[in-house]
């Protein structure tokens, strides 16, 4: 057979210059509708009094124009204007940025030496470094800001390491619950509650290709639904922030579901744990994770008791997060699993497995 190449037409300079014009007006047209947008949702909201998902009032959502000109006005009296500052702070989280990338780089690229002229270790470790990349960065910020501050290093250091740069000032990651990131006018809480609506939807939809890592069974599918009431918890819990500090009485409607849904969701994925732990136990290919299945279940549920115990106090974030990091584990381990079993199998899609 043969190839006829076609030549394409030349770009002219007209043509080049219409298309960055177009480009240039639909970025202004962009700003506007934002501009309009953020105006309009203020008018409303002060307008009618809006308290959800945060108050709307003039320090919330101030006119653009003031936020505008709130950069050229000094902090202090005769002190620098706020931008000084925004551009030292941008510096400043750069380098722990680059620091971290730096870092995490050197270290991945030794990891991946040394694994690539081991066979056993390939097969050992690599598994266990797949996982480590599932596990929210939330449920291990407090043991490598306890282990590396323990060791001497610089707190910018610990920083970049965890690349916790946006997180809430005066927060502890060891005393404090995760939701009280994404609380009710919380600084920045739309990020958390970002992060919780996505990896719950990313767990429901691990919870339902469970169904079908065998034949199907009532058993199995009761499983897979906990699973997904599980990650649709988590969902919910992140569509339904708490108020202020979390607290557990007098608190809103959507405080009051927030700590309903996360129960439920909790509950679910403890439960479905110790179901996939009986049917597990009568698949051949999974007979192995059923003790792995029922141990997290009972540990699960023993870490749950813990921080409902504990409450507010001491070490309850870093309780929580140990809870959470089971869980996630579990589910990592279980879906890596069923990733190789499916490729062994040779199915369309998958990739074997050496």
């Amino acid at each position: 057979m043969s190839a006829i190449a076609v030549e394409r037409p030349k770009t002219t300079a007209v043509a080049g210059l219409g298309r960055a014009a177009a480009r240039a007006v639909f970025l202004v047209a962009g700003l506007l509708v934002l501009w309009g947008l953020w105006e309009g949702y203020r008018w409303l909201g002060l307008r009618n009094h809006w308290t959800w998902p945060f108050p709307v009032t003039e320090t919330n959502m101030p006119h653009v124009s003031t936020i505008w000109h709130a950069f050229g006005e000094p902090l202090q009296p005769d002190g620098p204007p706020l931008r000084h500052y925004l551009w030292h702070y941008a510096l400043f989280t750069g380098k722990e940025a680059l620091a971290g990338f730096a870092l995490g780089a050197a270290v991945g690229f030794l990891i991946a030496v040394v694994l690539a002229h081991s066979t056993l270790l390939r097969r050992g470790f690599l598994p266990y470094v797949v996982v480590s990349q599932t596990v929210p960065i939330l449920a291990i910020a407090p043991m490598v800001v306890v282990g590396l501050g323990r060791k001497g290093v610089e707190p910018w250091l610990a920083v970049a390491v965890i690349a916790a740069g946006a997180l809430r000032p005066g927060y502890s990651h060891l005393d404090q619950f995760m939701s009280e990131l994404g609380e009710t006018g919380g600084r920045g809480a739309w990020v958390m509650n970002a992060g919780f609506v996505v990896t719950g939807l990313l767990i429901a939809a691990f919870g339902v290709a469970l169904a079908d890592v065998a034949p199907r069974t009532r058993l199995g599918i009761a499983g897979a639904v906990l699973v997904a009431a599980f990650g649709l918890g988590t969902t919910a819990a992140g569509l339904f922030s708490c108020d202020p500090g979390c607290p557990d009485r007098h608190v809103s409607w959507h405080a009051t579901l927030h700590h309903l849904v996360s129960l439920v969701g909790f509950l679910a994925a403890i439960a479905g744990a110790a179901v996939w732990a009986a049917r597990f136990r009568q698949l051949g290919a999974w007979r192995a994770w059923w003790p792995h299945s029922a141990a997290t279940s009972g540990v699960a549920l023993v870490l749950l008791g813990a921080v409902i115990g504990r409450g507010h106090g001491p070490l309850a974030g870093l309780w929580q997060r140990v809870f959470i990091a089971t869980l996630f584990l579990w589910c990592a381990a279980v879906a890596l699993h069923a990733w190789r079993v499916t490729a062994s199998k040779g199915l369309p899609g998958a990739r074997s497995v050496r």
